[in-house]
């Protein structure tokens, strides 16, 4: 992924995704990719607060589609993402394609089962 793609995106609803940008966008809408949800978690340990960053599917389970149009007047703002933040969003991409891909290989073991 070249990294300039990776952007944060914050909503007008409130909440933040990391995603690539992709080349479909038109004045009313941006075509995003593989948007994921970022949530930081506050924990309380002997040494004080720590934050950390959670990102998990932003659709969901609910498709399987990589892309998608969202409403310019849905975007509060769209920034590029931090070298870091754009080498753990790779990481948590790459998790979850394995998890997926392991996933499917299981629902096909026991598709060959019955």
């Amino acid at each position: 992924m070249n990294e300039s793609t990776c952007k944060v995106v914050k909503l007008i609803n409130g909440e933040n995704i990391i995603c690539e940008l992709g080349d479909g966008n038109t004045e009313n809408e941006y075509e995003i990719g593989y948007p994921l949800k970022m949530e930081v978690q506050s924990k309380m340990t002997e040494n004080g607060i720590i934050e950390s960053l959670n990102l998990t599917r932003w659709v969901g389970p609910y498709t399987e589609q990589p892309f998608f149009l969202i409403k310019t007047s849905h975007i509060l703002l769209i920034a590029e993402a931090s070298h870091g933040l754009s080498r753990y969003y790779e990481h948590v991409r790459e998790e979850l394609n394995e998890w997926d891909n392991n996933k499917a290989k299981k629902r096909q073991t026991l598709d060959d089962i019955d």
